[in-house]
């Protein structure tokens, strides 16, 4: 593959996409990167924009957005699938990793409202280790 683009969002506050993700797109292999999210990233992918070079395939994660975006353009460009909401349910008991679970849950639950993260624990200081500082007051968890 001779060209690999990337988009991904920017910190509202910075402007700047988070270095972590930039790490993992050089890593990749990426020979451009697009500060561009959603929908907006999609069509600079499938139209070359920014970069004069459209995109033969367009694949990723994304909300129902990018899943409709991506739909529209199947046929233009390939895609790896038009992907529904996402949604994870773990079980796990004292011997978990609270980080771990943690990190899984928040990996799909960072779609949107309609991706759902459930956590279900023999252990409540598990679950307890695994929410988020605020949550219980917050209404967001059901214990």
């Amino acid at each position: 593959v001779k060209n690999i683009i990337c988009t991904a969002p920017s910190n509202k506050k910075t402007g700047k996409i988070h270095p972590t993700t930039l790490y993992g797109m050089k890593k990749a292999g990426a020979t451009q990167i697009l500060a561009l999210g959603g929908i907006q990233g999609i069509g600079a992918l499938a139209y070359g924009l920014f970069t004069g070079k459209e995109a033969d395939i367009i694949v990723g994660p994304g909300n129902k957005f990018v899943a409709e975006a991506k739909r529209q353009l199947f046929g233009r460009v390939g895609i790896d699938q038009v992907a529904g909401p996402t949604e994870i349910m773990i079980i796990a008991d004292e011997t978990a990793d609270p980080f771990i679970v943690a990190t899984d849950l928040v990996s799909q639950a960072e779609h949107g409202p309609t991706s759902p993260a459930w956590l279900i624990s023999t252990s409540a200081i598990l679950a307890e280790e695994v929410l988020p500082p605020g949550a219980r007051t917050s209404g967001q968890a059901r214990c």
